[in-house]
């Protein structure tokens, strides 16, 4: 009997354990019914969401080109559109199948070991699931140059498909162009710019584009000296360009669909001859322009939007130039920026000769000084007897450096503002600062600024990456680069 009885006890002990265990289980088999029961509502709704919207949902979860162009490498597996292979059939399906989502395909040698993480295995897939293909490729001379050729030569191949092409030269990937004239059907954009002075200098001309036929968009970065690169100039609507004046002038003068242009003289040591005829330019509504004289040459009968340079000390001087032709051509501007040191006086002036400005940008770098700054928010701040430019719709500050060398005053910004929107004289009804820096605006500025907000001021507060590019807007720089 005692051996029975222990045996019992034995028993219930385990019969005991069983059930607190079976308890666990069956508490962990409700918590995870119940995970995914909610999981389940969730992604039933997006299982049911038409294929061609579900497309535009994962184009927008599409890394940003500029950060991949700085960090090195491609794609990787862990991001879209790789990544939405990986979540369920239905979206396997959907992504392989969407050859917009494969359309860009970055390779940058600015931020790697010479050997990127996107291997030409990757590189044939993607191209596999493409249809048009938008390339933007980085070279760089300090990396080792047999993977970079190995892998531009392999996209050469499929010239004929290129939409677009943004291309960083080095010396070692020249002869890879001049293969491409006649090569490039379909290319509508181009941008390419220099690794290193020598890149430059081994080069006369490259005479890859012009026979391009559907090109409309091309940018050259000249950074050490003028590159001759001839483009379809009569079907360009859009062309940046760092080149001497007389090249320009001829550029211009046989461009007559340019409707936005980035005019930036360079690399040239003569004199402004005199104005001769006027280049007429019917379409261009969108202008960037680093010196003010270009203006005397041009007639711009539609021109809407206007980019001023200005380096410091010379806007005394050279903004009484500005207005002039602007009359002279009737032109609607509404919309006008300045780039760098503001000189006040010349720019009220300019203001009450050209009343039809309702915009007025102005883009803070590191040749601007605190006091400059300073005076620009003041004089712009509504006082009991003074009230500069009333019309004004929309006053924009933009900090175009990751150092000033000073702090931004943000709050005689937010006093300007505060005071424009509270006098019944001025007709502003949007702001915009972006703070391409690391410093924040200060909370008592950002909470005011949002009171405003909340009274019906369009207000626009961007930093960092998104306000930098946001100044890219006001300079007219590609946006898909």
């Amino acid at each position: 009997m005692l051996k029975a009885d222990a045996h019992l006890a034995c028993l219930f002990d385990i019969i005991s354990n069983a059930d607190a265990g079976l308890g666990q289980l069956a508490e962990q088999r409700a918590s995870l019914s119940n995970y995914r029961a909610r999981n389940q509502a969730i992604l039933s709704p997006l299982r049911r969401v038409p294929p061609e919207i579900l497309v535009e949902i994962f184009l927008w979860t599409l890394p940003s080109p500029h950060r991949m162009k700085w960090r090195g490498g491609g794609f990787t597996t862990t991001e879209s559109p790789w990544v939405l292979t990986h979540v369920s059939r239905y979206w396997r399906a959907v992504a392989i199948s969407s050859p917009a989502l494969w359309s860009l395909l970055p390779m940058s040698f600015l931020a790697c070991d010479g050997n990127p993480s996107y291997p030409l295995s990757m590189i044939e897939t993607h191209i596999g699931r493409s249809h048009n293909l938008k390339i933007q490729f980085y070279g760089a001379a300090s990396m080792e140059s047999l993977a970079q050729i190995q892998i531009l030569r392999y996209l050469a191949g499929y010239a004929s498909r290129w939409e677009e092409l943004s291309l960083r030269v080095t010396s070692a990937l020249l002869p890879l162009l001049a293969d491409l004239r006649d090569r490039l059907p379909a290319l509508r954009r181009l941008s390419l710019e220099w690794d290193i002075p020598y890149s430059e200098t081994v080069v006369d001309s490259i005479d890859s584009f012009q026979s391009a036929p559907l090109l409309v968009d091309a940018t050259v970065y000249n950074l050490y000296r003028y590159v001759p690169i001839p483009f379809p100039c009569n079907q360009l609507t859009r062309y940046q360009l760092d080149a001497p004046w007389g090249v320009h002038a001829h550029l211009l003068s046989v461009s007559p669909n340019l409707v936005q242009a980035r005019v930036v003289v360079d690399f040239d040591d003569e004199p402004w001859p005199p104005a001769g005829e006027t280049i007429h330019l019917q379409c261009l509504r969108q202008l960037h322009i680093s010196d003010v004289y270009i203006l005397q040459y041009l007639g711009l009968p539609v021109l809407e939007e206007l980019t001023v340079d200005i380096t410091d000390g010379e806007g005394p001087f050279v903004l009484p130039h500005l207005a002039p032709p602007i009359k002279r051509s009737s032109s609607p501007l509404r919309n006008l920026c300045f780039f760098g040191c503001p000189d006040i006086p010349s720019i009220c002036n300019l203001l009450q000769e050209l009343p039809l400005i309702t915009t007025l940008a102005f883009i803070i770098d590191e040749c601007c000084t605190a006091d400059q700054v300073r005076v620009v928010a003041e004089s712009f701040t509504v006082s009991e007897s003074v009230v500069i430019a009333p019309q004004l719709r929309c006053l924009a500050f933009g900090v175009h450096t990751e150092d000033l060398g000073f702090p931004f005053d943000y709050p005689a910004y937010g006093r300007m503002v505060k005071s424009r929107w509270d006098s019944q004289s001025c007709a502003l009804t949007s702001a915009t600062l972006l703070a391409g820096g690391e410093e924040t605006i200060d909370a008592a500025t950002f909470n005011g600024l949002n009171a405003l907000r909340a009274e019906g001021l369009e207000l626009t507060l961007l930093h960092g990456e998104d306000a930098t590019h946001g100044i890219y807007s006001w300079t007219f720089e590609p946006n898909w680069t």
